[in-house]
Order: structure tokens, then C-alpha cells, then sequence
């Protein structure tokens, strides 16, 4: 990759592992623990974030701060459905199944980021819903709210907002 600056010439290497222990009553513990790592002189948009829903923690908003050297990330939920099976129809076009609630907890190892924090570890937590279904007969459907708070805030900002709202919509074209 080239970009007009002269840096460009990079790789990401990214890894995840994760386990789901089933508990009564449709809840469960989820467990996560993702690494990336960059080679090469990337451009700061491809840098590694701390923020973000898929490959962030969900508490800090997405340039909060960024490393062109390593990331890790372990993350702890508690997801239980409210319910399943459902079959809510929305005009024809949008048919909600399933709603589903998250506590979550993040803790994020980003060395070299580009702020003037001490620490090189944040930790956040929050509660985000999942509603899932189908638009127009493709399953599944999410759309996905997270909303975060850092437990450490610290950013290359002063004005870090002390709560932060994600919002998604998530379609797979694999199952229909």
C-alpha cells in the first residue's frame, strides 16, 4: 500500500481466541482475547486503534489513541437473551427474531500509542443490545448499540468524551 506521504509500506497481523461457558436460562460468559501487530510504516489511518466496536474497546471513542506497534485486547461478557423466537414484523421488510443484552468489561495493552498517558493499559466497561432478524428474508440481521465508559480516560484529546455510543448494523449475505 502507498499513500501520498511516503509511508505505506506495512502489515497487520491480527489473532483472536475465544470460549463461550453456557450458563441457565439463555446467559453465558463469553471470553476473548484478540493480538495484532503492525510491520512496516503504516499510514495513520491503518494504525491500530484503542477505540472501536469490532477491534476496540468499546468505551473509548476510535482515535482516542493509536500504536503502530502492537495491540491486545481481552474482553469479558455476560450476554443473556431477553427473548427468541420471536417473530416481530415490520412492513414486510424487516422481521425482528431475537433481542439479547451484554455486560462487558475490556482491558486493552496498546505500548507506543500517541498520547501523553503514563499507562500503557486501558480498561473500560458497558452494556450493549443486539436486535437480531432478518431484512428483506437475509439472516441474520443485528443491529448493535454499545454504549462504554473508560475506567482510565486518558486520550491525545482534552475533550474525551466520558461516555461513548456505538451504533451498527451488521447483515450477512452468507445465509440467505
Amino acid at each position: 500500500h502507498q499513500t501520498t506521504d511516503g509511508k505505506g509500506t506495512y502489515a497487520n497481523l491480527g489473532a483472536s481466541i475465544y470460549g463461550i461457558l453456557e450458563l441457565p436460562g439463555r446467559q453465558g460468559l463469553l471470553g476473548r482475547l484478540r493480538a495484532d501487530a503492525m510491520v512496516g510504516t503504516p499510514p495513520e489511518q491503518a494504525t491500530l486503534r484503542l477505540g472501536g466496536i469490532y477491534r476496540g474497546s468499546r468505551g473509548y471513542e476510535s482515535d482516542a489513541a493509536r500504536s503502530d506497534i502492537f495491540r491486545t485486547i481481552a474482553t469479558l461478557e455476560h450476554r443473556h437473551a431477553f427473548f427468541t423466537g420471536a417473530r416481530i414484523n415490520f412492513w414486510g421488510g424487516l422481521m425482528w427474531t431475537r433481542m439479547e443484552g451484554a455486560f462487558f468489561a475490556n482491558a486493552t495493552f496498546l505500548p507506543g500509542h500517541d498520547t501523553d498517558c503514563a499507562s500503557p493499559a486501558f480498561y473500560d466497561v458497558g452494556y450493549g443490545l443486539r436486535f437480531i432478524g432478518d431484512v428483506l428474508n437475509i439472516s441474520p440481521a443485528a443491529i448493535v448499540l454499545d454504549v462504554g465508559l473508560p475506567l482510565n480516560p486518558c486520550a491525545k484529546r482534552s475533550e474525551h468524551q466520558p461516555v461513548t455510543v456505538y451504533l451498527s448494523f451488521l447483515q450477512s449475505l452468507s445465509g440467505f
